[in-house]
């Protein structure tokens, strides 16, 4: 045995630390030079126990570990038996689940084959849902209208019964002007003197009688004015005064005098007053007459003859004239209108109207606009007649034989074509070269893009004034010039 200190000592030294390491390892071993008491640790063992201890140590050791390990693979063995029989089961529930998703599959499909003619009879059923939905609503668009239609029907019925009893009453009245003679009493203080002076040249002439009965005053009121105030006393000294000059060249021309202004005016109201009589008003069984764009009396003045059966009325855009006509002509009641519509005559105030020249200068839009004012203010069948330059107007200004410069008679030949086609046309004044002052300041404020030469065939009138009116018939230039369109209102 070596000393502490020497190798032995040291080699001695390192084994029993390695005891002392493997100490929670050791257990009791059987030596022949030991006892199971002794401590293996004691300093006294030799190298050969204490090699002999550690060999035993490092056996015991290698065995628990190996156990441990064979134990521990043993369970990472069953862990992966049981990891891998878990996915096998998860497979086989896959292959069930895919199996019974094919069969769902195979299900919906049928079930789409079988649903697929069911869904478009559906769709069908929708699309005819809708249809029937959409006919309903159509139907109780269309009960509506008719229930509309029917109520207007009945006020317009109520208003025709009201009409036909004021027909009825102005018919009991006798259509002779008067009970003997030919000519009746009047209120008007002049107007009977006249009549006075007309029944008393009647009763002197017996050719006079002859050729004009009691039943015929309008014809004998013609004869009687024809000469004019300037050639017969008698109509100057009861007869209100002419307008001034430049009143009467608005409506006749700037080249006519006084006396063409009578004669146009007269000539004009015999034939307004047969066309009125066949479109079913007689002024001699009264009721109210517009003179619709009056101007200055040209025409009204002679209406004059029924004053004490009609209420005779006169309107225009032309203000001046209208304050000239409600200080010289108190026979009638005068109304200025407004440029455009609406005017403030009152609705269905009016059993016959009558426009002479007016919608022969009125743009479409403008002429359009005042045929509805006009079906408003006149009752349900008054009568109306409205002149226009028709067929026979556009030959004589083709032949030179009017003295008017709107339109030239190369423009108009050129647009004829246009005429046949569509029944209307429109030639604009844009300016007027008057020689009368007065006049050229009074329509310096004029739309005069808006006034022009108006031609208007009958197509024209049957498709857009039937609008509002029932046409009894057009009366072709009963005086060489304009057309009389007779009409109802409906």
């Amino acid at each position: 045995m070596g000393a502490a200190g020497g190798p032995g000592g040291t080699n001695r030294a390192a084994r029993l630390a390695i005891l002392a390491a493997l100490g929670p390892l050791r257990a009791p071993v059987v030596c022949d030079d030991v006892s199971d008491e002794q401590d293996a640790t004691d300093p006294s063992y030799d190298d050969a126990g204490i090699a002999r201890r550690i060999a035993q140590a490092s056996r015991r050791l290698e065995d628990d570990t190996s156990e441990q390990l064979v134990a521990h693979a043993a369970r990472l063995e069953e862990v992966v038996r049981h990891r891998e029989w878990r996915i096998a089961e998860l497979e086989r529930h896959i292959a069930n689940l895919e199996a019974r998703l094919g069969g769902l599959a195979e299900h919906a499909g049928n079930l789409e084959r079988e649903l697929s003619p069911r869904i478009a009879h559906a769709k069908n059923l929708e699309s005819d849902l809708a249809k029937a939905r959409a006919r309903v609503a159509s139907l109780e668009t269309h009960v509506a209208n008719v229930d509309r239609a029917q109520r207007e029907r009945d006020a317009r019925i109520a208003l025709l019964e009201e009409h036909v009893e004021n027909l009825e009453a102005r018919m009991r009245r006798p259509l002779r002007l008067a009970e003997r003679g030919i000519f009746p009493d009047s209120s008007d203080p002049h107007l009977d003197a006249l009549f006075r002076h007309a029944e008393k040249l009647r009763a002197d002439r017996p050719d006079l009688a002859r050729f004009y009965p009691d039943d015929a005053p309008g014809s004998f009121w013609y004869w009687l004015l024809h000469p004019g105030p300037a050639c017969e006393p008698a109509i100057a000294a009861h007869w209100p005064d002419l307008p001034p000059p430049s009143l009467m060249r608005r409506v006749v021309g700037e080249e006519s005098e006084a006396g063409a202004y009578w004669r146009s005016g007269l000539i004009d109201w015999r034939s307004l007053d047969e066309s009125l009589r066949e479109a079913g008003f007689d002024p001699r069984a009264g009721g109210r007459l517009l003179d619709f764009g009056a101007g200055c009396g040209r025409v009204l003045q002679f209406f004059r003859l029924y004053s004490d059966l009609c209420e005779l009325h006169g309107a225009d855009v032309d203000a001046e004239a209208m304050r000239w006509c409600r200080a010289s002509l108190p026979f009638a009641h005068f109304h200025a209108l407004p440029g455009e519509p609406p005017c403030r005559l009152a609705d269905r105030s009016f059993d016959a109207i009558y426009a002479f020249s007016v919608f022969s200068h009125l743009d479409e839009a403008a002429q359009l606009d005042w045929l509805a004012e006009l079906a408003r203010i006149a009752r349900p069948g008054a009568a109306l007649v409205l002149t226009v330059q028709g067929p026979r107007t556009i030959e004589r200004f083709l032949a030179g034989e009017t003295p008017q410069t709107v339109p030239r008679a190369g423009d108009l030949r050129r647009q004829q074509g246009a005429f046949e086609r569509r029944s209307f046309l429109f030639f604009p004044y844009r300016r007027l070269a008057l020689a009368d002052e007065h006049n050229r300041r009074h329509y310096d404020d004029w739309d005069l893009d808006r006034y022009g030469s108006t031609f208007i065939g009958e197509a024209y009138i049957r498709e857009h004034w039937s609008r509002w009116f029932e046409v009894v018939r057009i009366r072709e230039a009963p005086d060489d010039w304009q057309d009389h369109v007779l009409l109802r209102r409906r």
